[in-house]
Parts: structure tokens; C-alpha cells; sequence
């Protein structure tokens, strides 16, 4: 008789599993925002942190090619600027991708990676102001300003988030230029054709590469912002 008291002890009563259920539930309720808001604050430190080394890769590119910026496309119109300007100096040809982004290439065969590598970095060149020719005449290759001709490197965009949408819904992907905001800003949703639009991945900020190498997480609206045409130099 005494066991078997000491036994029905043991076990739980149908209320307090649920109390322990609810308690349960409570605490994930808590944490897993805390959770993905933290997983987010990596990403954005990691697209700061590639976004600085892109800046760096281009001033040694520029650097060698006296003092000119690299342009979108290499002269035969198919070598979009990560595929020619990073191998040469940057150890790691993946931070040209935010951590939000690249995934996403995997879903692409092996044979197009580096088609996809080229064509949607995290981040976009600012070509139309950035190149003495943004739309060249058929035959002549596009080419880069030369660095000295910025006025100001400190508020001109070179390099900025961007997004390319592969299933003309969601923005899984970014594109390899942007297009200055009257081409962008207050765009209808996403569609096959929504490519080269600036994309703010954290916190509504996009993550911009100036020409003199700093970075700065930037809204889209307002003044100041990535909204401000002065901001690309298309005054």
C-alpha cells in the first residue's frame, strides 16, 4: 500500500502538464523574437563587414587602373564587375553576397554559378553616374569615372543594396547595379522587370559603399537618405 502511494506521487497530474505546456509556450513566445532579431543583427554585421572589404577591393582596383573605377560590365558586355574586379583582390569572392541573399544561388546548377556570382551580388554599382558613358553606343565598352572626378566621395553612392526577383514576388537575390531613385522610389511591387531597384534588407536600411571606402546603413525616404538624387550625384 505504501508504494503504491509513493508511486502515484511520482506522476503528474493532467493540470500541471498543462501549466508546464503553458509555461512553455510562454518562454518561446519571449525568446524566439529575441532569437531572430539577434540572428538578424549577424546578418546586418556581416553585410557591413563584406560591404567595407568590397570598398577596399575597389580602391586597390582603382589603385592599378590609374585611379578609374571599374565599370558594370567588362568591355565584352558579359563580365559583370564581380567576376573581373574580385578574384583579383579579394581572398573570398563571397562578399559581394549579403548573408541574407546567398543561399538563395544555391538552387542554380553548377554550371550557372558563376553566371548568378555575376550577375546578383548583395550589392549594386552606381553606373549611371559612375561611368563616363552609362549607355554607350552598340560596339563601345562602358568605362568607369576616374576617382578624382567625385566631388564628393564622402555622399555619393557607389555601392548599395539591391535586389533582383527571381519568381517576380519575392526580392531573394540582389542585382549587380542600381538605377538612381527616380527609376525606383514608390515602384509598383516586385516584377520580373524589378531588378536594379535599391533594397533595404536591414531595419528599412540599405547598406551603402561610398568612394572613399566607408559604409553606412541608409533609409530610402526622406532627405539625406537614398532617396536624395544629390546622394548619386544626378543633379
Amino acid at each position: 500500500m505504501f508504494m503504491s502511494m509513493c508511486v502515484r506521487r511520482k506522476a503528474f497530474t493532467l493540470i500541471e502538464l498543462l501549466v508546464v505546456i503553458a509555461i512553455i509556450a510562454i518562454l518561446a513566445a519571449i525568446l524566439f523574437p529575441v532569437f531572430a532579431q539577434a540572428k538578424a543583427a549577424a546578418k546586418k554585421t556581416a553585410c557591413i563587414s563584406n560591404a567595407k572589404q568590397i570598398g577596399l577591393t575597389y580602391n586597390l582596383y582603382v589603385n592599378d587602373f590609374d585611379d578609374r573605377l571599374p565599370a558594370k560590365y567588362y568591355d565584352d558586355f558579359t563580365t559583370r564587375w564581380p567576376l573581373y574586379v574580385m578574384p583579383a583582390y579579394a581572398k573570398n569572392r563571397e562578399v559581394v553576397f549579403c548573408p541574407s541573399t546567398s543561399d538563395e544561388r544555391k538552387s542554380y546548377p553548377a554550371g550557372m554559378q558563376n553566371y548568378i556570382y555575376g550577375l546578383t551580388p548583395g550589392y549594386g554599382l552606381n553606373f549611371y553616374y559612375l561611368s563616363i558613358n552609362p549607355e554607350p553606343p552598340p560596339g563601345q565598352p562602358f568605362i568607369g569615372r576616374v576617382m578624382t572626378e567625385i566631388e564628393q566621395p564622402a555622399n555619393t553612392v557607389m555601392l548599395v543594396e539591391s535586389t533582383f526577383s527571381d519568381d517576380g514576388i519575392t526580392p531573394t537575390l540582389g542585382f549587380f547595379y542600381v538605377t538612381p531613385p527616380s527609376r525606383w522610389l514608390g515602384a509598383p511591387p516586385l516584377t520580373w522587370e524589378s531588378y536594379g531597384y535599391v533594397w533595404p534588407r536591414h531595419n528599412n536600411r540599405a547598406t551603402t559603399v561610398f568612394p572613399d571606402s566607408h559604409v553606412k546603413g541608409l533609409p530610402i525616404i526622406g532627405k539625406n537618405t537614398l532617396a536624395d538624387e544629390e546622394l548619386w550625384d544626378i543633379r
